[in-house]
């Protein structure tokens, strides 16, 4: 009702902001591939059991048979995809041939490549 708008990079900042506002770690991931450019947010999830994250988001989305969730690991931080185009988080990474990642952890942003 109040024309409120936007895309995949306005969602990604939504995401972390919320993410970043109750403590967590995040990246946000611009992407190009195949169908074009694209962006997400991922939160890191290094300090939780995979199997307890899985059943979690398992019974918030019931309609969906989740036997695996999609979780980037980068050999300190295991990052859990909240990409809008997944129908779950932890969905299927979109599919990219390089990506940028744009952290920040413990309040500190940093770029990888």
């Amino acid at each position: 009702a109040s024309s409120l708008t936007g895309d995949c990079d306005d969602f990604a900042v939504l995401i972390a902001t919320c993410m970043l506002a109750i403590g967590g770690d995040v990246c946000i991931v611009t992407a190009q591939g195949p169908q074009g450019g694209h962006a997400y947010a991922e939160v890191d999830i290094s300090h939780m059991n995979i199997s307890h994250v899985q059943d979690y988001i398992q019974k918030r989305f019931l309609s969906h048979r989740i036997l695996q969730i999609t979780i980037r690991n980068d050999g300190t931080k295991k990052w859990l995809n909240l990409d809008w185009s997944g129908d779950f988080p932890g969905g299927p990474t979109f599919k990219a041939s390089e990506r940028d990642y744009y952290l920040c952890i413990n309040g500190k942003w940093s770029f990888k490549k």
